[in-house]
């Protein structure tokens, strides 16, 4: 897997809004905050969807690094900033999905 093989995996999971989430890595069908290798996480913020299809290591922190950049681009610190700030829509993280992507190419 390369890290464009993973932010298509990642995009494509997060890609419905409802398997979408702020403020914690995963959440469960409940909504409660979860760890995203749990079989029940339903749901993922950006870094939490990034580090369940993860194979390794490297591959999440080269692919985390392009979404920082990403967001960097959009005057945020780091993906999970952006994730977590109160305007960011689910369209709009889809679109950073691409743009690394993109990068990635």
């Amino acid at each position: 897997m390369t890290t464009k093989d993973l932010l298509e995996k990642a995009r494509e999971l997060i890609s419905d809004p409802a398997r979408w989430t702020k403020g914690a890595v995963a959440r469960d069908l409940n909504g409660e905050p979860i760890e995203e290798f749990s079989s029940d996480a339903v749901c993922f913020c950006s870094i939490g969807v990034v580090s369940s299809v993860a194979n390794c290591l490297g591959l999440f922190n080269s692919t985390t690094h392009l979404l920082d950049r990403c967001a960097g681009k959009r005057g945020y610190p780091n993906i999970l900033s952006f994730n977590d700030a109160p305007t960011t829509t689910h369209e709009d993280i889809v679109s950073l999905f691409q743009e690394a992507i993109n990068d990635a190419s």
